[in-house]
């Protein structure tokens, strides 16, 4: 006799395991969930504690250069220990008065902002193109220089002290003509005079030839 196979239903078993297991992981997540708000809750408690209450105030969320004019998205606001503030930190309910204010220092991100780092608005001028580390400084120029070198802002030159051969201020070798200050970089020019960034370290001596026998410029070519 001919025997046919018996169908057998499946047993729901597997289901209802890994049905089980979701639940118990769902709910061990809550519970870590709830563990980490305790924990965070109670740092925050702790360093109240210690510091004592905090104040929002501002951080910068981007490193931006000196001259750099910021808007409120530069910024977000910050909990911090009011005993750990550095002094002039602006507070996060001034953000949106921050717009159009100028820093007058660079600022890495993370950065609290402070008072203290704002220029006024007079900085959006020349004062924001002049490097970090130095001075704008005016040079006069003789016979139209400016116009027969067609100068302009952006062209790097060498100054060098016109000099006479008779000069003693340079060491008593009665030195001519010599470079002070390699490498600067036109802010301005105009017809008789450029503007340029002079490293501080040679603003002393490019004042001292420009009042002595003048200052000739050489332009430099692409490096």
């Amino acid at each position: 006799m001919e025997r046919f196979p018996s169908h057998r239903r499946a047993r729901p078993g597997g289901w209802w395991r890994r049905q089980r297991l979701q639940r118990m992981a769902l709910r061990l997540g809550m519970v870590a969930l709830a563990l980490v708000s305790v924990i965070a809750l109670r740092a925050a408690e702790q360093a109240r504690a210690t510091h004592g209450a905090t104040v929002a105030v501002l951080e910068m969320v981007d490193s931006f250069p000196r001259g750099h004019v910021l808007s409120p998205a530069d910024v977000r606001a910050v909990e911090v220990p009011a005993s750990l503030l550095p002094t002039g930190a602006i507070a996060a309910a001034g953000r949106q008065d921050l717009a159009g204010s100028v820093l007058a220092h660079p600022l890495n991100e993370g950065e609290i902002l402070t008072d203290l780092r704002l220029g006024s608005e007079e900085l959006v001028g020349l004062a924001r193109r002049v490097p970090e580390g130095t001075r704008a400084m005016a040079v006069p120029l003789g016979d139209d220089a400016a116009a027969a070198l067609s100068l302009e802002a952006g062209l790097r030159l060498d100054l060098v002290d016109a000099g006479d051969p008779f000069d003693e201020r340079w060491g008593g070798t009665g030195a001519g003509p010599h470079l002070v200050a390699t490498d600067v970089v036109v802010l301005e020019a105009t017809e008789r005079a450029v503007v340029v960034a002079v490293p501080d370290a040679d603003v002393a001596r490019v004042a001292a030839a420009a009042s002595g026998h003048g200052i000739a410029v050489a332009v430099r070519g692409a490096s």
